[in-house]
């Protein structure tokens, strides 16, 4: 099946508007009355066919959405996804590294929640394709041979008012991703069938301290009255108890192959003494 992105000239990211108007210029290029030879003529015709069918497959983003899928995921897919709702459900580890020139969303996690996996709703702006102007598909003109000015949104291809984004262009929208534990930390990653890209990173926590080769620096706070008492942590990802002497106050307990980078890393537990107490 051939792309019908490039039989368009236009690329995933293009709005409705853009699809639009790529499909009236090749059609004005492409009308079979243009044609004098019989064999130019069929030729034409064929090509507006092709150009017809292009645009069905990505003439909005409902369109667009179920291509992409088919692409991914085969022909009768059903993903459940609900641009219009408001958000979708989408789990991650179908996921896949991603960069490119899309905008790329943080994500802020606790370590815990890095270490453990967590289902995260994230918000982003996105064109409305609510407000588009009907009559002449957000192209702002109509025609095949002469483009006149589409007299119902005077040429701005966009409704008088919206109620989705009340004019600006632009509405919020959010995904809820299912985030598998140990993504890497600073990856960027892409969401299937949608432009958005997301980069992990970790938000800080006043007790745990994630270092650059993934060893976890995990600081509990402890009396002088523990002297020789073992110091138990545990918060879903840890689950640590270790004694605790005077002579610890400068030392480490290490725990091997426990930290981020699972058996590549390190958890290293330090106490904070409580002079006072």
């Amino acid at each position: 099946m051939k792309d019908p992105f490039k039989i368009l000239g236009v690329d995933s990211n293009s709005s409705d508007e853009e699809i639009k108007k790529a499909v009236n210029k090749l059609r004005y290029k492409w009308h079979p009355d243009k044609q004098v030879a019989p064999e130019a003529k069929k030729q034409a015709e064929e090509k507006i066919k092709e150009i017809n069918n292009a645009y069905d497959q990505i003439k909005n983003a409902e369109a667009r959405q179920k291509y992409q899928q088919e692409q991914t995921f085969g022909h009768g897919f059903d993903g459940g996804f609900d641009f219009n709702g408001g958000g979708f459900n989408f789990d991650f580890s179908n996921f896949f590294n991603g960069g490119g020139n899309n905008n790329v969303i943080d994500v802020y996690l606790t370590i815990t929640e890095a270490m453990q996996g967590i289902n995260k709703t994230i918000s982003y702006n996105t064109n409305c394709n609510y407000c588009i102007c009907g009559s002449c598909g957000g192209a702002g003109a109509k025609g095949f041979f002469v483009l006149s000015k589409c007299s119902s949104c005077n040429g701005s291809g966009r409704k008088n008012f919206c109620n989705q984004c009340h004019g600006s262009g632009v509405k919020n929208e959010s995904v809820t991703v299912k985030l598998p534990p140990y993504l890497s930390i600073n990856g960027v990653f892409s969401i299937p069938n949608s432009n958005i890209n997301i980069r992990i990173k970790i938000k800080s926590t006043p007790n745990i301290n994630l270092l650059p080769n993934g060893d976890i620096i995990l600081t509990l706070k402890v009396n002088l009255s523990d002297k020789n008492k073992n110091i138990s942590y545990k918060d879903g990802v840890f689950d640590i108890n270790v004694p605790f002497n005077i002579s610890d106050s400068k030392e480490r307990k290490i725990f091997k192959g426990k930290g981020y980078k699972k058996n590549h890393s390190d958890l290293i537990v330090e106490f904070d003494i409580n002079l006072n107490q």
